[in-house]
């Protein structure tokens, strides 16, 4: 989805800041909102968990581990679940490790518990409640701590492996796509416009609905706010930028993965955001020169690379476009969605973004097929 926000820690030692912070949210967030928490529950399609809550005797040496310096097992599990499923950059003393830690010190690590456990529930739609999470961390913490470890390294081996997780803004795994096998389907055509049709068995199309935000919106838009003069220069050009630089994401609120609505902190929260009230124009730096003198703090007059207002505008328009795409095929009996179109080109960001969209707005349940050899997608309706 969006590119990741250069986040630059401030770390003094063993202490991450951006932990902290995390931390700190989600025990504001709790005593918010404690009945809604404590009457939370998965939904019913939430999988049963891998690996057993009594099976805490194997490895032996998490085990060992685990009941010499349970903080360190809490710490890891933490950092595989927020930072990297692979433990890059892991250090045993860290952040979380010490929070555990103070909180067993006065008896309270029933509740970092409980709450790493929801997180671990809700990022993989684990089975379970919050009722459940604290039972369990209060009926053997070693057991809880080296269940939640466990099941961690699996599911996000898991996910690695298949590119799939629950949260549905994860990058998606581009593959060519294959003329639809079903019908209906409903055929998304972007142009300068986008069309939404609905194709039946016999091949006959219905215009269902449409939307003027489409790939002639988008290009006035690039050529107002850039120097781009093509659409394929304005696709290179995107695939360079990095939006975290104009949009505000959700990692720039919270600080973390906002795992109760499944959104990595990477996701777009406000296109542009950073660019309000600031001047981002390169020709009109020249033009304001003198002006720009006479401020008294010349930082904040900050300029956004054309790549990055490039990236920014691809991402919400073909973004908007799969919201779309989702709520009209849910409307039409959820048949499969397939997009194709002048605008739609062989550019690995458009397609994913796509992907992306539909996969999220659709919580998963359905795909999206983007057709860019315009050949097919004629065969597709004749």
């Amino acid at each position: 989805m969006a590119t990741p926000a250069q986040t630059n820690a401030q770390n003094n030692g063993p202490i991450d800041h951006n932990d902290l912070n995390e931390w700190k949210g989600r025990f504001n967030d709790v005593l918010a909102r404690p009945s809604e928490h404590v009457n939370s529950k998965s939904p019913e399609t939430s999988q049963p968990w891998q690996n057993s809550f009594f099976g805490c005797f194997s490895p032996i040496s998490l085990c060992a581990i685990t009941c010499c310096v349970p903080c360190v097992t809490f710490g890891k599990t933490h950092h595989r679940l927020q930072k990297n499923s692979n433990l890059e950059g892991y250090e045993p003393i860290n952040t979380s490790c010490l929070m555990f830690w103070a909180s067993t010190c006065v008896g309270l690590h029933w509740i970092p518990l409980a709450l790493q456990r929801a997180n671990l529930r809700e990022k993989h739609n684990l089975q379970g409640s919050c009722l459940v999470d604290l039972a369990t961390a209060c009926c053997c913490g070693c057991c809880d701590l080296i269940q939640q470890d466990k099941e961690a390294e699996y599911r996000e081996a898991q996910s690695a492996a298949t590119g799939e997780g629950y949260k549905a803004n994860e990058d998606e795994t581009i593959v060519p796509s294959t003329p639809p096998k079903s019908h209906p389907y409903l055929l998304v055509n972007i142009g300068s416009g986008v069309s939404f049709f609905q194709v039946s068995e016999n091949n006959q199309c219905q215009r269902i609905s449409g939307s003027s935000f489409g790939g002639s919106a988008l290009c006035g838009l690039l050529l107002l706010l850039t120097r781009a003069r093509t659409y394929e220069d304005m696709l290179e050009q995107a695939e360079k930028g990095n939006n975290a630089n104009v949009d505000k994401l959700i990692g720039d609120i919270y600080g973390m993965d906002y795992n109760r609505i499944g959104m990595k902190m990477t996701a777009v929260a406000s296109t542009f955001c950073k660019a309000f009230s600031l001047e981002h124009r390169p020709e009109a730096e020249a033009e304001t020169e003198a002006e720009t003198q006479s401020v008294e703090n010349p930082a904040d007059i900050k300029s956004f690379s054309d790549a990055d207002i490039c990236h920014s505008l691809v991402f919400a328009v073909f973004n908007n476009i799969g919201q779309l795409a989702t709520l009209h095929s849910r409307i039409h009996g959820n048949p499969d969605i397939y997009f194709t179109g002048p605008y739609v080109q062989n550019c690995q960001l458009l397609i994913r973004t796509l992907c992306i969209a539909v996969r999220y707005y659709s919580q998963g349940e359905k795909k999206a097929h983007v057709v860019v050899n315009q050949g097919q997608a004629g065969d597709l309706t004749a």
